[in-house]
């Protein structure tokens, strides 16, 4: 029993559906929480220094604690777990699985918010790859997010197929439709998600919704939550707290925004009515202000209007968010331009019962544009067919062999497009918007091509770059998704090492990336 000191909660974290730790790195976690439960802050601080010493903590991601249920010290309801008041004198002490459950989440949950605490960095070595084979895209994380919602709005059951994997961004989605009433379950083996609204009790007085770092749940689901609850709470993480919200704020004139945190718009409460009425937007903010809206209104007890004071960016996203309504019953009005919009209130959403999600042409384009490099031959499915998603300009680029693109409708491509360009060399255009995602884009572009010894010069909001050999070196990836895929694509080319700080970020919209890399022929070392 005292050689399995750490193991409880080890195992419980190794069988969660977290970070690919390592046995021994989830024993060293384990450790650190069977120590601070001993409740000796010396012999704590002396156990944490040791393994802060020797670089043992990993980052410390979730963890179910149901699966202590399956510890081999457990006998019924009562479990025996090994602390460690004093170096060298463990103690044996039996605990109710639910005592030592409820004290192990209190202790995890503060060691989690412990910034002292000294978190091992691991760095991901890419070495120049041939990559073949074939891969299966991922399902549009831009019309799940849109079909999720519309699914939740309608009063009888939905089921989404062809979903056979779930990006980080539509699990929050997912998660959220709770708030508003839905009952959601997923079947991986089918690719099924089912969504029956109306199932659950729209909860407290404040419902809380997490939004983790998708800027898009956050956006789209503002106002149908407003509209829906009344109250809300809403926070986020990592970057999404900075994500500009200043279009509701200002638009929402019955509402009141609560920041909890002065320079951060999240955690946000939010309180009051969406009002139906004429509301005027520009046109060069997200797009994603916009389907938020058009989600909403035709909810209210009047018509409304939305008119663009300026050309409407991103077009594509708003057109597939009229599209996913109109499969709902939702009729809205535009102008051939899209700069005014006519949406009649009490309207209903209906479903249809089952809606197929077709492939995200994003992710699709990581590698398409690999496959142009003539050391790979990648075969892609599904195979690409006509589609509203603006992304698939990547493989116009392709086909078309153009050497630049513009970005009003389609920021999103840029990090990729900047890898094509430094094999063919080609021009960036209206790069403004991307300072505003999950990173400074343009930055973090710039960033990378200063690191590969990429040519490139900046006029006005046009980035230019030329072709040029690839070289390694180390990546700051700003934990952004995009730039993290595209740097691994670029690393196929490179007679040296890409090393970058971190790849979880790509499960924020594309879950099996790492694994179809691999799969093709790459390799990841971990170090």
């Amino acid at each position: 029993h005292l050689l399995n000191f750490g193991h409880t909660f080890a195992h419980a974290l190794e069988m969660s559906d977290t970070n690919k730790l390592y046995h021994g790195e989830c024993v060293a976690i384990g450790i650190l929480v069977s120590t601070k439960l001993a409740q000796d802050e010396a012999t704590f601080t002396e156990v944490k220094s040791l393994l802060e010493k020797f670089e043992c903590i990993r980052a410390l991601e979730d963890v179910d604690l149901t699966k202590i249920l399956y510890d081999k010290k457990r006998l019924n309801a009562d479990i025996k777990e090994i602390i460690l008041p004093k170096i060298g004198q463990p103690e044996i002490v039996t605990y109710t699985l639910d005592a030592l459950t409820e004290q192990f989440a209190a202790i995890y949950s503060a060691l989690q918010h412990d910034t002292s605490l000294s978190i091992c960095k691991s760095a991901f070595h890419f070495h120049k790859a041939k990559l073949s084979g074939t891969v299966l895209t991922p399902p549009s994380k831009s019309y799940a997010h849109r079909y999720l919602i519309a699914a939740a709005l309608a009063d009888t059951p939905t089921l989404l197929t062809d979903l056979h994997e779930l990006s980080d961004d539509i699990i929050v989605t997912l998660k959220s439709l709770s708030a508003l009433g839905c009952s959601t379950a997923y079947d991986a083996s089918k690719g099924t998600i089912s969504v029956i609204p109306h199932a659950l009790p729209k909860g407290h007085e404040i419902q809380t919704v997490h939004m983790k770092e998708s800027g898009t749940s956050l956006r789209l689901l503002i106002p149908v939550l407003i509209s829906q609850l009344g109250k809300v709470r809403i926070t986020g993480e990592n970057q999404l707290p900075m994500r500009p919200l200043t279009t509701y704020f200002d638009i929402f004139t019955d509402v009141e925004f609560t920041k909890e945190e002065r320079d951060k718009n999240l955690p946000l409460l939010c309180n009051g009515v969406i009002t139906p009425g004429d509301y005027a937007l520009e046109g060069n903010i997200s797009s994603q202000f916009i389907s938020g809206l058009l989600f909403t209104l035709p909810l209210l007890s009047k018509d409304s209007t939305i008119t663009m004071t300026s050309t409407l960016q991103s077009l594509p996203y708003v057109e597939m968010t009229l599209e996913v309504l109109a499969q709902f019953g939702i009729t809205i009005e535009h102008d051939d331009t899209y700069s005014r919009f006519t949406i009649a209130g009490n309207q209903n959403y209906t479903s249809k019962g089952t809606y197929a999600i077709e492939q995200d042409y994003s992710a699709r384009g990581f590698f398409a544009v690999a496959n142009t490099f003539a050391e790979h031959d990648i075969t892609i499915l599904p195979p690409a067919k006509s589609t509203t998603q603006g992304d698939c300009v990547v493989m116009d680029i392709i086909e078309k062999q153009l050497h630049a693109v513009d970005l009003t409708h389609a920021p999103d491509t840029a990090p990729i497009l900047a890898v094509l360009f430094s094999q063919i060399s080609g021009v960036l255009n209206q790069t403004d918007r991307l300072k505003f995602k999950e990173s400074d884009r343009l930055m973090a572009i710039c960033t990378f091509l200063d690191t590969m010894g990429v040519p490139y010069t900046i006029k006005g909001d046009s980035l230019s770059i030329q072709q040029s050999a690839i070289r390694g070196g180390h990546f700051d990836t700003h934990k952004d998704h995009r730039i993290t895929m595209s740097l691994i694509i670029a690393s196929t080319l490179s007679e040296e090492d890409f090393i970058l700080d971190e790849i979880k970020s790509c499960d924020k919209s594309y879950k099996n990336f790492i694994q179809q890399y691999e799969h093709l022929g790459g390799f990841v070392d971990e170090k």
